[in-house]
C-alpha cells in the first residue's frame, strides 16, 4: 500500500509538473501492515489490554513516519 501511494505521488508530479498542491510534509495516516497484524489472529484473539498497547504502539510508528515532497 505505503509503495502504492509513493508511485502515485512520484506520478503525479513528473507527469503533472503543475500539480504543486502535493509538495510538502505528507503523513503516514494508515498502513496495510498494521491492518494485516489487526486482521490477524493473534490479534483477534488477545485480550483488549494487549490490543490497546499494540494500538499504542502502531499509533506510535504511524506519527513517526511521513513522506516529503
Amino acid at each position: 500500500m505505503n509503495q502504492v501511494l509513493f508511485y502515485f505521488l512520484v506520478y503525479v508530479q513528473f507527469i503533472h509538473p503543475n500539480s504543486e498542491r502535493i509538495i510538502g510534509k505528507w503523513d503516514l495516516i494508515s498502513s496495510g501492515t498494521i491492518e494485516s497484524i489487526k486482521n490477524s489472529d493473534g490479534y483477534l484473539l488477545s485480550d483488549l489490554k494487549t490490543q490497546t498497547l499494540a494500538n499504542e504502539m502502531f499509533q506510535v510508528a504511524l506519527d513517526s513516519v511521513f513522506y516529503e515532497f
